[in-house]
């Protein structure tokens, strides 16, 4: 029980991490200031850590869910009343479908989860993949607000780890899962229309 109780703390404090370097990295400017790029990483770096720990406990389907959750709430919440960048209603909608869709998609099947933390060639070219979106990310942030960019990233992952899933290591497809890639899809929609 206290294994379990020290990966949700890890987990929670990895996923308020996750939005401290966000938002540090919105203010590197694509990382062409030092220090806010210095605390990115480093942060960016201790997050990814503590959500690991978490996962060995917890799995990775509820992990990634809360990881996620936390991140794009707390991301928005700083767009809209730190950086100032704005709340309309069919952003809440969207970040809402979008939040509804990340939680069912990790929570609605566990099968498979496994495969991709045991296969070292998948972790390599998830770590690769990792750093090129989050590369990506940052230039994005540079123009988009934070909460808007965040969430897009997080969802448009979030979809393209499931395709991957089913793809590469024949998980379901059940009509669940695919009713929460949908919600997905119309979250991160509605996000950039907004």
């Amino acid at each position: 029980m206290k294994e379990k109780n020290t990966s949700w703390i890890l987990l929670v404090v990895s996923g308020l991490m996750e939005i401290v370097w966000a938002y540090t990295m919105k203010l590197s400017h694509g990382f062409t200031v030092l220090w806010p790029s210095v605390i990115t990483i480093a942060i960016l770096i201790a997050s990814f850590f503590l959500l690991a720990k978490a996962v060995n406990t917890l799995g990775i389907g509820l992990s990634y869910a809360v990881f996620t959750g936390i991140g794009v709430v707390g991301t928005t919440l700083i767009s809209i009343f730190v950086l100032k960048e704005g709340a309309s209603l069919l952003k809440m909608l969207s970040l809402g479908v979008l939040i509804i869709g990340i939680l069912g998609l990790k929570l609605c099947d566990k099968e498979g989860e496994e495969n991709g933390l045991k296969n070292v060639k998948f972790t390599v070219l998830t770590v690769i993949c990792s750093c090129a979106s989050i590369g990506l990310l940052s230039v994005a942030t540079k123009t988009l607000p934070l909460g808007v960019s965040y969430a897009v990233w997080t969802g448009l992952g979030t979809l393209f780890n499931v395709l991957f899933g089913i793809i590469v290591f024949k998980e379901s497809k059940s009509p669940k899962k695919l009713f929460f890639m949908a919600m997905v899809l119309l979250g991160v929609i509605g996000l950039r229309l907004a």
